[in-house]
């Protein structure tokens, strides 16, 4: 009996001519399988998988796929030949963002516990506190473009100047076109923290870098109009909007070129 059925990813068997020989139990419960693997590749991307999934060698690509939920996917396709039968793996890329976000969330807890510590040893406030400020503004690297910080607490001027020089050395790589700032996990916003958050967003433009702010709640979008800020910054409306726009959308547009 084949255990192909069991690997836990989509699989497919195929031959020379893309008739499906044989699947995985995952492809079945992903896909509507016919007698093709291009009937399950997108139009825009039929040219593309023809050209790509008969190479000899082993091989990566990224093909636009129809699935039961969606019908356009973006996957990694890895494709190897074994006399002249192709065994192929697919990857949904929509994993990689839920693995990050997943990253972006055991972070925040990571500084939720921390906090509580905090609370537990108050003959350690001061070293504590310095910790929670160095945590708060930690620098994530989305693709070799788009630079993620999600900040954490509150907003104050220690905040910033705590880790100013770390989040600027984080985008001082001419690669980097654009950081995203998330205030999910912002409480409050000090006046002086703003004053010297305008600063820093000053320093990126600078640098050439466009920022953008994500998850702002009406609370801070309040108090941020309460107070002159003599910068410009785009605004998105939270971090998955942000990941949709800067990563999926430019992995969908290249996938169809």
């Amino acid at each position: 009996m084949s255990t192909n059925k069991y690997l836990p990813l989509p699989y497919f068997k195929i031959n020379s001519s893309f008739e499906i020989l044989d699947v995985s139990d995952c492809a079945k419960q992903t896909f509507h399988i016919g007698r093709q693997f291009l009937d399950l590749v997108d139009d825009e991307s039929k040219e593309k998988a023809k050209n790509h999934l008969l190479q000899s060698e082993e091989l990566e690509t990224e093909l636009v796929l129809k699935t039961n939920r969606s019908p356009f996917a973006l996957f990694k396709v890895c494709t190897n030949w074994v006399a002249e039968i192709g065994h192929i793996l697919c990857i949904e890329q929509d994993q990689h963002i839920e693995n990050l976000m997943k990253k972006v969330n055991e972070h925040r807890q990571r500084l939720e516990e921390t906090d509580m510590a905090l609370l537990l040893k108050k003959e350690e406030l001061e070293k504590s506190l310095q910790r929670i400020i160095l945590l708060s503004g930690p620098a994530i690297l989305l693709s070799k473009d788009t630079v993620l910080i999600p900040l954490f607490g509150d907003l104050t001027k220690e905040l910033i100047e705590g880790n100013r020089n770390k989040l600027l050395n984080s985008i001082d790589n001419e690669d980097v076109e654009r950081v995203i700032i998330d205030f999910q996990a912002i409480g409050s916003l000090d006046e002086e923290g703003i004053k010297v958050f305008v600063k820093l967003i000053a320093d990126f433009k600078l640098m050439g870098v466009t920022p953008y702010l994500s998850g702002l709640t009406p609370k801070h979008a309040v108090t941020l109009n309460q107070i002159e800020m003599d910068v410009e910054i785009e605004y998105l409306s939270n971090l998955m909007e942000a990941v949709n726009r800067f990563l999926v959308q430019p992995s969908l547009q290249l996938s169809v070129n």
